[in-house]
């Protein structure tokens, strides 16, 4: 029987044996390589933004008449449809006077939504800064669109016609003075008024006397009280128990004040309206002068102007003058008020209305250019 062999070490290869091995084992991983399938590269297309825009713009009406007393409802709808990339898209309807090409224009609202109703008294004070308060004209409106991400684009714009109202603020007494006359036969219910729009006794107004001797009484409130009725007692004051105002320089719009701190009145015959200030041209000494309507009891001027500021001023001096400020949203005359600045030279259209005493109204406006249609 043979002896049974144990093996304790491993068998040491020859030299041509590791060579061998080593090729079969880069063969097999090459096939290996081979036969793997790579994946194909992936192309990161990023979404395309298409600029958003409104199309369809169209409006509920054609022609508007704003009146304070509908103040709380809607005026108009604005509709609109949008194309392009809608994401975060918002959109702005803008105003312009029509042939104006939107060179100069106000906004009425923005929303991220497809349509916009403004009311009635958020539209009046918008449309103000365009047409003089209680005056028809066409307007243009487009909605301008912008998603962020890429150029702002405009719908096409639709005409409007819009009729304003002047904003109107009622006083009660004592903030009022009528001023019956003979020049309206002492009619009590349709006497002008002196207002103290501040309620500090200072009352100011403007009266159309249109009689070559006018006279009158100053009455605190609407009825004829005695306690209520002011007369002139002499040395430019005013109490009880004197006789009735006159004026001495025949007919004509005056300026009236009256203060009960002190119980004195003046006049001062408004001979004219003009504008006077570095965005004015040089006239000599005249400013360049305002026309008066009766019919709107307003006066207005086109007047070429420069980048500047001006004021408002009757009679060619500073004695009376106006300033503008913001109240309620309205750009109103204002005597401390701040200069009109002009920022884009051209030819502007400045209305100011001193009808309504505590209810004075001004608008400076671009002129657009009835021929080429532009300002």
């Amino acid at each position: 029987m043979k002896p049974q062999i144990t093996i304790t070490q491993k068998r040491n290869l020859p030299t041509a044996g590791k060579f061998l091995l080593v090729m079969m084992v880069s063969v097999f991983l090459f096939s290996c390589q081979k036969e793997m399938v790579t994946p194909e590269t992936t192309i990161n297309n990023a979404p395309v933004f298409t600029p958003v825009a409104a199309s369809n713009f169209h409006l509920s009406e054609s022609k508007i008449t704003l009146l304070q007393g509908n103040d709380k409802i809607k005026a108009i709808n604005l509709n609109w449809d949008v194309t392009g990339s809608n994401a975060g898209g918002m959109f702005t309807v803008e105003v312009a006077l029509k042939g104006n090409n939107f060179a100069d224009f106000i906004e009425i609202g923005s929303t991220d939504q497809l349509t916009i109703s403004p009311i009635v008294k958020d539209l009046n004070r918008q449309m103000c800064q365009l047409i003089p308060a209680g005056t028809t004209e066409m307007v243009e409106l487009r909605v301008r669109a912008s998603n962020g991400k890429t150029a702002t684009t405009y719908s096409n714009p639709v005409a409007l016609q819009v009729t304003t109202y002047q904003h109107y603020t009622e006083y009660q007494a004592p903030q009022y003075m009528r001023v019956p006359g003979n020049f309206q036969s002492w009619d009590m219910t349709s006497a002008p008024t002196l207002v103290t729009a501040e309620n500090n006794g200072e009352y100011d107004g403007y009266v159309n006397f249109t009689n070559a001797y006018p006279q009158f009484l100053l009455v605190k409130g609407a009825q004829w009280v005695p306690v209520n009725t002011y007369t002139y007692i002499g040395g430019g004051k005013f109490g009880f128990g004197g006789g009735v105002f006159s004026i001495f320089g025949g007919a004509g719009i005056y300026r009236i004040t009256a203060s009960t701190n002190t119980n004195t009145f003046s006049y001062t015959k408004i001979n004219t309206w003009g504008v006077h200030g570095t965005a004015v041209p040089a006239n000599g000494n005249a400013d360049p002068e305002m026309t008066y309507h009766a019919a709107t009891n307003a006066w207005t001027m086109n007047v070429e102007l420069a980048k500047g500021d001006f004021r408002i001023r009757a009679n060619n001096t500073d004695a009376i003058s106006f300033g503008k400020t913001m109240v309620d949203g309205y750009l109103v005359p204002d005597y401390k008020g701040t200069d009109f600045k002009v920022e884009k030279p051209g030819n502007y259209t400045i209305t100011l209305n001193l009808k309504q005493a505590g209810n004075y109204t001004c608008s400076v406006v671009k002129t657009v250019n009835p021929v080429t249609g532009t300002n």
